[in-house]
């Protein structure tokens, strides 16, 4: 007969997270996050950065949509020796705390578009790849561009040709890891001033020490300045030319 031992010890749903808790600290990615983005406290129970971009990681990793769900696993996060879980105001609040200003286009018909870049946010993000070493500096990469409709009903969000509300970043991603984001009006059109948007990520890249092998994207590239960006930056790209058959991207 089997025998059945009775363990004293907490168990927790989310165990496996405390193994990605230790991995951040082990990768010294708290020293790189608080060394870019500064001391956020100077009081000794205050929150630093690393421990509200932890705090945030996990959620996702467990399973959440959203911050706020750092509420509904909080008890369990806690358990983890690595980290201190923040409550999702804290988190909120931090999140504000590095909000950048909006840049505004205005096209022919007078429309106004808004971009936002958020230079400081897409620093860290390439520091923290090259930490991982997912990336190295005289690396050649192979580089996607897509803009990805994000569905939101925050205040500031525009209605879509999607037909529903929401922003529509254009993103860079190398072998599926993000390299760079930069978000725009829900309603933005897709080759809008996208050539300015390209000449920003292919200028981060480099500056890491990245060479820019082959870039692909569909036909929301197709047209002539951002053809011309983006032989400026590569060695070969590959942009999906529309069919007359097909509805045209706008």
């Amino acid at each position: 007969m089997a025998k059945v031992n009775i363990k004293s010890e907490k168990i927790t749903p989310f165990g496996g997270i405390y193994y990605a808790s230790k991995a951040f600290y082990a990768l010294s990615l708290d020293k790189v996050i608080n060394g870019t983005l500064g001391v956020r406290s100077s009081t000794y129970n205050g929150y630093q950065w690393d421990e509200i971009m932890s705090a945030m990681s996990d959620v996702f990793l467990c399973g959440g949509d959203c911050v706020e769900d750092v509420n509904r696993s909080e008890c369990h996060l806690r358990e983890s020796p690595e980290v201190r879980i923040s409550t999702s105001h804290t988190i909120g609040r931090a999140i504000k705390e590095h909000s950048h200003e909006d840049m505004e286009y205005k096209s022919s018909s007078g429309n106004v578009f808004r971009f936002n870049t958020n230079p400081r946010l897409n620093d860290l993000l390439m520091k923290l790849n090259m930490k991982m070493g997912l990336f190295k500096s005289g690396q050649t990469v192979n580089v996607d561009f897509e803009h990805v409709f994000v569905k939101t009903e925050k205040a500031d969000a525009t209605y879509s040709y999607k037909q529903a509300y929401g922003y529509f970043p254009g993103v860079v991603s190398i072998d599926g890891i993000i390299a760079y984001i930069e978000n725009r009006d829900g309603n933005t059109p897709v080759k809008f001033h996208q050539a300015d948007t390209l000449s920003r990520a292919f200028k981060q890249l480099h500056s890491y020490g990245l060479h820019i092998g082959i870039f692909r994207a569909d036909c929301g590239s197709y047209s002539e300045d951002i053809i011309r960006t983006v032989d400026g930056n590569c060695r070969i790209f590959y942009i999906h030319a529309p069919s007359r058959t097909r509805t045209p991207c706008t």
